[in-house]
């Protein structure tokens, strides 16, 4: 049998960690749940990048749009024409955005907030508001990615994006412990 130093508690010399306490048992065996605290540290970082990801795509979109489409709106180049009708429901388009951003200052938030219990109510409130908000841009955008043969679907990467931050600022607050 072996003894704890941590707590003192016996232990079968086959063990590797202690059984009361999760302490290394041995000097050359690190700590039972230190690698587990070095994922939920990367699963944070990950998703701080994807939600910066998020915004910075459909950034990237519209300044190209509209150095392509110029301010008229319509451009023609060959024999390819290219329309913004505005009966597309603009206004929501403009909701769902304010909405992203509104995740996206949440989700910053939650990279550099210290409490446990914190990170993780605002995680739970992420992923809700992501998905809510990627469902009213599926329901608002739909009849325009439909009409462009799907080329609009470019528009669900960021609200795909921050569904996949969200879940990983979940997994990396669940257990996060403070520096």
């Amino acid at each position: 049998m072996i003894y704890c130093r941590n707590c003192g508690c016996q232990n079968d010399e086959n063990s590797r960690y202690c059984v009361k306490c999760g302490a290394a048992l041995y000097d050359n065996i690190s700590p039972k749940n230190g690698n587990d605290n070095n994922n939920k540290s990367k699963s944070l970082f990950a998703a701080h990048l994807i939600n910066i990801l998020a915004v910075a795509i459909p950034a990237a979109l519209l300044i190209a749009v509209n150095l392509f489409m110029g301010s008229s709106g319509d451009s023609s180049e060959g024999n390819i024409t290219f329309s913004i009708d505005a009966d597309l429901s603009e206004a929501y388009i403009n909701i769902a955005a304010i909405i992203g951003l509104a995740v996206f200052i949440i989700g910053l938030i939650i990279y550099f907030i210290k409490q446990q219990k914190a990170k993780m109510l605002l995680s739970i409130i992420y992923i809700s508001v992501a998905v809510c908000d990627f469902v009213f841009l599926i329901a608002t955008w739909s009849f325009y990615v439909l009409m462009t043969c799907g080329l609009g679907a470019v528009m669900y990467v960021p609200g795909i994006l921050q569904i996949i931050a969200g879940i990983l600022f979940l997994i990396g607050s669940k257990s996060y412990a403070a520096r």
